[in-house]
């Protein structure tokens, strides 16, 4: 069977150092920021310092519902446990890529994001931007994602939408997205340089700001989808995994934050939604939305070992 060749990704020469360069700073700045939150984080020791990341961030008021049912140590130990494995899944899966293949831009870009969005989803920055405010410019590049239109402005943002577009052989797909890429970069750009301006969409009405926030989550969707309903079988097979998962986390959250659901009064066929009710129902929602986050690594490191993803040999051979 003839292959199709396709654009290659691979470095080489001063781009292939500068990209290396690149990685080894954004990664260590990553985990010295990581680990100075979490020693923040502890030394407080408030029970709720995290709701503003991470899974609790959708629904912040969750915390003091679920101290109803569970004491506040048990809470505390909880949340540190589950936000320390999610910057470990995101870090770890990021560097085994990068281990496996630093020669690869896509790799490259797919490590970075993975290890920026660990530290934007699971690392409490926010609790130690309020307590030392001359770490916030450092967190704010590196971001804190929450549904609010900051989380764009930051590598982490950026990167997990060129991650969408581009994963996973380097080429815009559909071709014609590339313009609106560029475009919200430029925008993203302009508002970085003129803060505080028109350029915010924290700034617009509440509509068209929660539309340009949700916006590039569903475009990054949309163009996975497409890519894998118009690639070849052997691509398929090799990022099924990852496309489902991706599509999964992003959408999940999504939801989440646009229907902010509720255990009701008539939910179910309830008559009272009392309070340890609902908490039980808000913790089943964290964890839903918890495992849809880590989903997308373990995905990755799963079609990395086991379907042989970004092997060119494999797919010339098919």
């Amino acid at each position: 069977m003839t292959a199709v060749s396709a654009p290659s990704t691979d470095l080489g020469g001063a781009r292939l150092w500068v990209a290396r360069l690149a990685w080894m700073a954004i990664v260590g700045v990553s985990a010295v920021v990581a680990t100075t939150a979490f020693t923040e984080f502890l030394r407080q020791s408030g029970h709720d310092l995290l709701v503003a990341q991470g899974p609790l961030s959708l629904q912040p008021g969750v915390a003091a519902e679920l101290q109803r049912f569970f004491d506040a140590p048990f809470l505390h130990g909880a949340q540190v446990a589950v936000h320390i494995l999610g910057v470990a899944v995101f870090a770890v899966t990021g560097v085994i890529i990068f281990v496996r293949g630093s020669r690869n831009a896509i790799r490259i870009l797919t490590s970075v994001t993975l290890v920026t969005l660990g530290v934007a989803l699971f690392a409490p920055t926010s609790v130690l931007a309020g307590a030392r405010p001359g770490w916030e410019p450092l967190i704010e590049t590196l971001g804190i994602l929450a549904p609010h239109p900051d989380m764009w402005r930051s590598l982490a943002g950026v990167g997990l939408i060129a991650f969408a577009l581009l994963f996973p052989d380097g080429r815009f797909v559909p071709r014609w997205s590339v313009g609106p890429f560029l475009a919200f970069s430029l925008h993203l750009a302009l508002w970085a340089v003129f803060p505080d301006t028109a350029l915010d969409p924290g700034r617009w009405p509440d509509a068209l700001g929660d539309g340009w926030t949700i916006a590039p989550a569903l475009c990054a969707v949309a163009a996975q989808i497409y890519r894998y309903a118009t690639v070849g079988q052997a691509q398929r097979s090799q990022t099924r995994l990852v496309v489902v998962a991706f599509t999964t986390a992003v959408l999940t959250f999504g939801l989440l934050w646009i229907l902010e659901p509720n255990l009701d009064p008539g939910v179910f066929e309830l008559v009272v939604a009392s309070g340890r009710l609902q908490a039980l129902y808000d913790l089943n929602i964290l964890l839903v939305l918890t495992v849809a986050l880590l989903l997308w690594p373990v995905a990755i490191t799963v079609s990395v070992v086991r379907y042989r993803l970004w092997d060119v040999e494999l797919i010339v051979n098919r």
